[in-house]
This record gives C-alpha cells, structure tokens and sequence, in this order.
C-alpha cells in the first residue's frame, strides 16, 4: 500500500479553520429562553378599525422576525393572510372583518424563540368613520430622480372607490392635480421636479375614511457645492490650542428646496486621498465634524453634498492643513 503524506501545516490549517467554525457557533446567542414581547395590539382585541400595525420589541440577536397571520385561527386555519420573515420589528397591515389569529418568533442562525400568538377580531361595519387606508409606496419621505410615480395602497373593507389627492408643498398647500375618483388600489402620475404630498381616502354611500398622507420629493438637482470653513488654507494647529486633541472641521451648506441634504467628508494623509491615506470618511447632517487626532502631519479634506435622492454636488477643492503635536 502506497503512504498518503499529509503536509503538517495543511492540518494545522485545518484545524486552526474548525475551531474558529466551531466558536462562531458557540458564540452565537442561543435565543430558545428568549420571549418576544408584543406591543400592539392587545390579545384578544375586539375593534371595528380594519388597518392595524403589529408590533413588538427588539429581540438582542436575533437576525430576523417570522411573522403569521390565519383566519379563524392556528388549529382551524381557512386563510392564510400572512407568512413573512421580516428584519423590522413591525408590520402593517388592512384586513376584512373575522377573526384572526396572528403570531411571531425570532430567530438568528442557530435557535429561534417560541412563537407568541394572539386573536384579533374584526366586527363588521359599513361605516369608514375614523378607519384609515394602509398605504403601500412611495415610502413616506421618498425622494428620486424619477418623475413617473406608482401610488399603492391597500384596499378598505366596504370602501365602493377611493379619491386621490396630490398637494404641494403639503396637504395645507394647493392641488397639483384633480383630485382622482378610482376603484382600483393603484394610479401613476407623472410629476414636475418638487416637493409634495399625496393622500387617499376612502368612500362608500355612507361614510368616508380620514385622509391618509406621506411626503414624496421629485428631485432633479444637484446641491450646491459647500463652503469650507475650518481648517483654512495651510493652517497650522497646535494640539495646545484644542481640547483633548479634538479638531471640529465646519463648513456651510446652501438651504435647499428639494429633498434633505447630507454631506460627505472626507480627511487623509496624503492628496489624493488613496485608500491608504484615508484616515477617516463621515457621512453628516450637521455641517460640523469632530475628530480626534493623534499623530503630527500634514492632513488633507475635502466634502461633497448628496441629497436623499442621490443627487451629488462636486467635491469641494482639497484643503492642506498641518497639525502639531509635541
């Protein structure tokens, strides 16, 4: 029989490979003595509202939530009206009159918790007094360089049609379109570059829901370019002159009418700002930076705007200031 030889360092490798295996999965939090903890709504809740958000509390290492919903309920289950593995700690949902039965757990790689489960009831009415329409998309706040939107909500329980409404700046502001009369849960519009807010309702014979809105930005600028304050040109600064040798970097930002602005910084070692150079990237709502040096040099930075739709200002021309420390 031919010898096999095995390299030592090969099995060593090897083996160095399966205990490092093997502590990720002893590290990882075993979750089965977990239990979620509901927020909303109640067990056992009677209620003739339709549109419900389902909500618990963060689980500390869990990765994500498995949430279930069935009509009548889990041991006679007819419908199933929800299954999802979901990362947030909630959802929304707009369901018909019945009885629900609904259910969450959280889990990671390795365990999960028990599920909890609670019962809803939904009484039938034909009044959308106080019942308010669960919309879909656009996000609230949504901002994009796309001007040809699809407005999604879910359908009401005994709502015959829905009217739809677009205003800008706000809902205070005037109407950017006739207001729309539809049975259908969706309608696209095609929008000029602004800011605005749109909103659903819904009708039968009797009765009207309330007016549901969310924000929407068509933005198609670029912001302007910062202005960069402090550090200035070739300064020098002394690690005397600063407390706990922290340097607070400043600059101006023009106010905007489109989407909400950051900006991003960056500082490095060298001009070019190469990846080795760079001691640190910010991405900032506020026009001020903190930073803690540590070493004598010459430094470098430079900023750029991003609104929330993507749009980018240039970069700011590169500052060179020198810091000192004894």
């Amino acid at each position: 029989m031919k010898a096999k030889f095995i390299n030592p360092l090969l099995a060593v490798t090897i083996t160095a490979l399966s205990i490092i295996a093997g502590c990720k999965d002893i590290i990882e939090t075993d979750l089965t003595e977990e239990r979620i903890n509901i927020i909303v709504p109640s067990n056992n809740l009677h209620t003739n509202l339709l549109a419900h958000t389902f909500s618990w509390d963060k689980v500390d290492q869990a990765i994500k939530y498995h949430f279930q919903m069935i009509s009548p309920d889990f041991s006679n289950a007819e419908i199933l009206v929800a299954d999802s593995n979901l990362t947030g700690t909630k959802i929304q949902l707009t369901l018909s009159p019945g009885t629900y039965q609904w259910r969450v757990k959280a889990f990671n790689n390795s365990s999960s918790t028990n599920y909890v489960t609670y019962t809803l009831t939904i009484d039938s009415t034909a009044s959308l007094a106080g019942q308010q329409i669960a919309l879909v998309s656009p996000a609230n706040n949504y901002a994009t360089t796309t001007q040809k939107i699809l407005f999604h909500w879910y359908k009401l329980y005994n709502a015959d049609d829905y009217r739809f409404e677009i205003r800008n700046p706000d809902w205070a502001g005037g109407l950017v379109i006739n207001p729309q009369i539809t049975q259908h849960d969706t309608i696209t519009f095609t929008l000029d570059e602004g800011v605005y807010e749109w909103g659903v309702q819904g009708h039968n014979a009797v009765s009207n829901s309330s007016f549901v809105t969310r924000k929407l930005y068509i933005d198609l600028t670029a912001p302007s370019l910062p202005v960069l304050l402090y550090p200035s040109v070739n300064a020098s600064i002394q690690d005397s002159v600063l407390s706990n040798s922290t340097l607070i970097f400043t600059w101006q930002r023009e106010t905007t009418n489109g989407s909400p602005v950051k900006d991003s910084l960056y500082l490095a070692s060298d001009s070019l700002f190469t990846p080795t150079g760079i001691k640190t990237t910010a991405y900032l709502t506020d026009t001020s930076f903190s930073y803690v040096m540590t070493t004598s040099g010459t430094y470098y930075w430079k900023i750029r705007s991003i609104d929330a739709a993507g749009n980018k200002s240039a970069y700011t021309s590169t500052r060179r200031f020198t810091y000192v420390k004894p």
